[in-house]
């Protein structure tokens, strides 16, 4: 068997070469970020919020009435995981098509298919986002009108 020191070190080992140069990693797009028109980038211009506490400040706005005692008590929770998951890819939208996407793949998300969520709605309020998104961003392409 291999010592532990050693077996560390094998592990650590880049799989590069040293002599080839390092590959450039392009930069994740962060909330941090300007993004010019997008949703952060207004919502952080009118309202005193920085960006950094942009998802906390949709959360506290957007979440269901009955779902802020469970927020306030445990933020971290991983209950809320697909909201701030919508969060982050409405604060990117630069118009209400892009909002209207993000919301139809937040209903396919599988938390959203949880008995607490479900039955007892605690999630995010997506026609309070829509709402407050509508207010900041220009409309877009309007969604297609179900005929059921």
């Amino acid at each position: 068997p291999i010592p532990y020191p050693a077996m560390k070190a094998l592990l650590l080992e880049p799989a590069v070469p040293p002599s080839s140069p390092p590959a450039a990693a392009s930069p994740a797009p962060t909330l941090n970020s300007s993004h010019g028109d997008s949703l952060l980038a207004k919502f952080c211009h009118t309202q005193p919020c920085a960006p950094e506490k942009f998802v906390n400040a949709i959360m506290g706005r957007c979440l269901a009435r009955r779902a802020l005692p469970f927020f306030w008590l445990r933020r971290d929770a991983e209950l809320f995981h697909a909201d701030r998951a919508l969060i982050r890819a409405v604060a990117r939208a630069v118009n209400m098509t892009e909002v209207n996407e993000a919301i139809e793949d937040y209903w396919g998300h599988s938390a959203n298919f949880s008995r607490l969520r479900r039955t007892w709605g605690l999630r995010l309020s997506t026609r309070r986002l829509r709402r407050m998104a509508n207010t900041l961003l220009p409309s877009g392409e309007l969604p297609p009108v179900s005929r059921s």
